[in-house]
């Protein structure tokens, strides 16, 4: 046993020696004494030197040793007793370098690996949810490996280790510049392999530094080990952290009768983890020399004439993994395969200057027995998120709300012509524009203004959908009509301009025009949803891919194309038509009071001006889903807003002036054109 556990460690043993001895069912013919060797701290040499000693000149005399606490002196101590065949027991080695079976045939420990640690750290992970995690640790044989198993493990049980950070040593900028990857990728749960001093070192370095505000914030998880979890980091400021630690074995008046004394008798020394290991240790060889002394068919009683052969010790090393287990002062005692303890662990809630347990994982059924809930950083029992609830961006709220607003103001505005429609159906001014085509409009009108309202929600399939028909149906209900009547004017005129008879075109064969266009389109959009549908793609952002989320609309280009160049085919044709019928004769010579096909000609250029140059134009320069939204909304207001006002608004104040249409009204059309030629 090491010096600086010695005095420790030599009563708790001196205890377990006396209890056993006292205890009539374990060893009753015999009495168990066993000869203590103190070296000095992580002395590796001198523990050597101690067990060639002892093993060179008892060795016939011995079944085993016990020890020893630090890691680095078991490690050679532990290839040693492979060379002398000696069982070698340690209470408190939890490097997980001697887990190997191979190298150190003949080692145990009561306590658990460092493996056992990560792998309450992975339980840890999987009972809150965890699955996007990071771990730092300060470089050293404990802490690097105890971090690179819960690594491995963790990836095999599908979490993600996102950053893994391992400091050399603590340097101000360096160490700010390793942290930062922590609060650029986003991380919300640490698990932290260090020393406290080193912690507390961490903590100000994260305190003074303004690229990791982030990871001050009170909803990040820190997890640590009993190596640096201390009412000591309360200087660090991270109330809310928690850890693992050795759980202690059951509160029973047996175990409290022995704290007790040893609490008395080593100077009101506190009773920890190891010395519960360490007087389990003890009761390991008393209760497998009871076995082999009376449990056996054929005891193996060697020891009892001082002729312990190598041979006997490797059988006895055997029966010791195989067959300890019991119900010790640390709780089950019992080896894996490799030689390590089976412990259980024990979770611990850092609440300013103290340590509150608030569960306890036994490995061995991998089950969770809960004393409290855990108070987090933000001082609430709600388990923190390993990630940040990404904030989805479609468009910003002042953006959205203002062309809402525009809309609903602009709905004003074919709302009012409806009603006067209806008001003045017969008006003569209303007949000679065909009302049925004039409340066509108005209704694509609306149909348009209420695409603004669907887009400004968040995609979703519907919302994708939705726009899509409206937009592209308003659109051809609108132009549509404008169209046809147009070209009915232009074809009228153009006959009677040739002096040439003219066949009246019916209000039905208008109609069956404008249903042929808006009924292509209509099986045109129903064949683009069915064949690739219309989808909500969300992306990462690349300055802040972990907080920001964009979310669009995939409406499928080739499709969107194919439907935007057969409507730009169509207003082309119509600007062409409108040109020519205001180079037509006729119509310059009988301007009088009301030129509606005038009208329907600026209709047509704002349409074409606004589809055709500006959103298309301006929507390959934008790069955010703002602009893209703006330049929407333009054309879905500002068209027919336009046609409202030059069509709409120009016939209702001339019949509130009183005024008559002229013969050029779209009506009276057949009529005066079918006169000029009978006169001609």
């Amino acid at each position: 046993m090491n010096e600086l556990w010695g005095f420790d460690m030599h009563l708790t043993v001196q205890y377990a020696i006396e209890e056993i001895n006292l205890d009539p069912t374990i060893l009753p013919d015999y009495e168990l004494s066993m000869p203590l060797v103190s070296n000095t701290a992580g002395d590796s040499k001198g523990a050597y030197a101690e067990a060639i000693w002892q093993w060179t000149n008892f060795g016939d005399s011995l079944v085993g040793g016990i020890g020893e606490g630090y890691s680095g002196a078991s490690i050679p101590l532990a290839g040693l007793a492979a060379v002398y065949a000696m069982p070698l027991v340690s209470y408190a080695s939890t490097t997980p370098t001697l887990s190997d079976p191979d190298l150190y045939p003949y080692f145990l420990r009561t306590c658990a690996s460092d493996i056992g640690q990560a792998r309450a750290w992975l339980a840890i992970a999987k009972k809150y949810g965890w699955t996007r995690v990071g771990t730092l640790n300060t470089q050293g044989a404990v802490h690097s490996l105890l971090t690179g198993y819960f690594i491995s493990m963790a990836q095999a049980e599908g979490i993600d280790v996102i950053v893994a950070e391992s400091f050399p040593e603590l340097q101000g900028k360096k160490t700010e510049t390793q942290l930062e990857k922590f609060n650029r990728n986003g991380i919300k749960v640490i698990f932290l392999a260090a020393d406290w001093i080193d912690v507390v070192d961490l903590f100000e370095i994260l305190r003074t530094s303004n690229s990791t505000e982030d990871l001050r914030k009170p909803d990040i998880a820190w997890i640590g080990t009993d190596a640096w979890l201390s009412p000591q980091i309360y200087i660090a400021n991270i109330s809310g952290a928690i850890g693992t630690n050795f759980a202690t074995g059951p509160d029973t008046p047996r175990r409290a009768a022995i704290l007790e004394r040893y609490y008395q008798e080593s100077l009101f020394q506190f009773w920890d983890g190891f010395t519960d290991f360490t007087y389990d240790t003890v009761k390991v060889y008393a209760t497998a020399l009871h076995r082999v002394l009376y449990e056996y068919e054929t005891p193996l009683d060697e020891p009892l004439a001082g002729n312990v052969t190598a041979e006997w010790r490797r059988l006895f090393y055997e029966d010791l993994l195989e067959n300890t287990n019991f119900t010790g002062l640390s709780g089950q005692v019992k080896f894996d395969e490799n030689g390590d303890g089976q412990n259980r662990y024990r979770v611990l809630n850092l609440l300013g200057d103290r340590l509150v347990q608030t569960a306890v994982w036994d490995p061995l059924d991998d089950s969770w027995v809960e004393y409290e809930e855990v108070i987090w950083q933000d001082g609430t029992t709600d388990v923190p998120k390993d990630r940040y609830i990404p904030e989805i961006i479609y468009i910003s709220n002042g953006v959205r709300i203002t062309f809402i607003v525009l809309a609903a103001l602009a709905f004003i505005l074919p709302i009012t012509h409806s009603i006067l429609l209806i008001v003045y159906w017969k008006h003569p001014i209303v007949v000679a524009s065909t009302p049925e085509f004039m409340a066509l409009i108005l209704f694509g009108s609306m149909l348009s203004l209420s695409v603004v309202w669907i887009i400004s929600q968040v995609p979703t399939v519907a919302v994708c959908t939705i726009p899509h028909w409206f937009g592209h149906m308003a659109f051809w209900i609108i132009f549509s009509c404008l169209f046809t009547k147009t070209a009915r004017i232009y074809y009228l005129f153009r006959r009677a301009e040739k002096c040439k008879s003219v066949k009246p075109v019916t209000l039905i064969q208008l109609v069956v025009s404008c249903s042929v266009l808006s009924g292509a389109v209509s099986i045109y959009l129903a064949i683009w949803t069915g064949v690739h549908g219309m989808n909500v793609n969300i992306y990462e952002d690349q300055v802040n891919p972990e907080r920001i989320h964009i979310i669009e609309c995939d409406y499928g280009v080739e499709w969107a194309s194919a439907l935007y160049a057969v409507e730009l085919v169509f207003m082309v044709a119509g600007v062409f038509l409108a040109y020519k019928i205001n180079k037509i004769k006729v119509l310059k010579q009988k301007m009088l009071h009301f030129n509606e096909s005038a009208h329907i000609s600026v209709c047509i250029y704002s349409l074409v001006f606004i589809g055709v140059v500006i959103i298309p134009n301006f929507t390959w320069l934008a790069t955010t889903n703002d602009t893209k939204y703006v330049l929407q909304c333009i054309g879905l207001i500002v068209a027919p807003v336009t046609i409202n006002l030059v069509l709409f608004s120009t016939k209702f104040v001339s019949i509130f002036r009183g005024k008559k249409t002229d013969s050029s009204g779209s009506n009276n059309t057949n009529q005066a054109s079918t006169s000029k030629t009978t006169t001609q």
